[in-house]
């Protein structure tokens, strides 16, 4: 089922298990697409998550989902956010991605938001050869953050 609540409780699930079963420190949410809103949206719904990286995540409201947005939710978030966007993404305007930021700034979350000039929607899912600079960037982004718990830091 992909309604939010239910994506939510299979995280919170799946978090359960991980203290259960391992011996996890600190546990992210990482997502690409539909899972990169997930993950900004998990960052609300977790209370005991290190951090959450979406790769080009919806952040717009669709109709009969209000407040469901990314940006919607930031008040609420709690975890470290790492966005990833292309910059040539006709699905996800600039002026999402700068709301986003904004709305994360207002609530004094810890978040890096990194927009990939010329890459385009799902750059990360596609060939590495065709946007690997982008790829490599955002990689090394990622694995700084998981390292630190830190967004804005590079491996």
């Amino acid at each position: 089922m992909t309604q939010p609540a239910p994506i939510q409780g299979d995280i919170a699930s799946a978090i359960g298990h991980l203290r259960g079963a391992t011996d996890a420190r600190r546990i992210f949410v990482l997502g690409f697409r539909m899972g990169g809103g997930v993950a900004f949206n998990a960052s609300a719904d977790q209370s005991e998550l290190a951090g959450v990286v979406g790769f080009y995540g919806r952040l717009s409201t669709r109709p009969g989902e209000e407040g469901t947005a990314p940006a919607d939710r930031a008040a609420g978030t709690r975890a470290p956010v790492l966005g990833h966007f292309g910059g040539a993404d006709p699905g996800i305007p600039e002026s999402e991605v700068r709301a986003f930021e904004t709305a994360l700034t207002n609530a004094k979350v810890a978040h890096h938001i990194e927009t990939y000039p010329g890459a385009p929607h799902s750059f990360f899912d596609r060939s590495f050869d065709w946007h690997k600079d982008a790829c490599a960037d955002a990689w090394r982004r990622v694995l700084g953050f998981m390292r630190t718990g830190r967004p804005a830091t590079r491996a």
